[in-house]
């Protein structure tokens, strides 16, 4: 999932999430789902930076969320299965 500070950075960019889609190179929907967390970017994937750099991020800005990230204060986080392995 995008990092809370790049889905924050979408939100109040002055381009709207469409025309944010199509400049990264994707469809709107896939957009929504990276920001969703429906499906995953890798984070090696050069279109993730380029939506950070539109969306006026540093360079050095987290743009993925780490298994902590997600978690709620109190709770556990939650662990993705990769290949058989947690």
């Amino acid at each position: 999932m995008l990092s809370r500070t790049l889905r924050a950075a979408i939100k109040i960019s002055h381009l709207r999430q469409y025309q944010l889609a199509h400049l990264v190179g994707v469809h709107p929907a896939t957009l929504s789902a990276w920001m969703n967390g429906i499906y995953r970017i890798s984070p090696d994937d050069a279109r993730l930076r380029t939506l950070g750099r539109l969306v006026g991020l540093p360079e050095d800005a987290p743009l993925l969320e780490t298994p902590l990230d997600n978690a709620a204060p109190g709770r556990k986080p939650k662990l993705e299965i990769v290949g058989g392995q947690l």
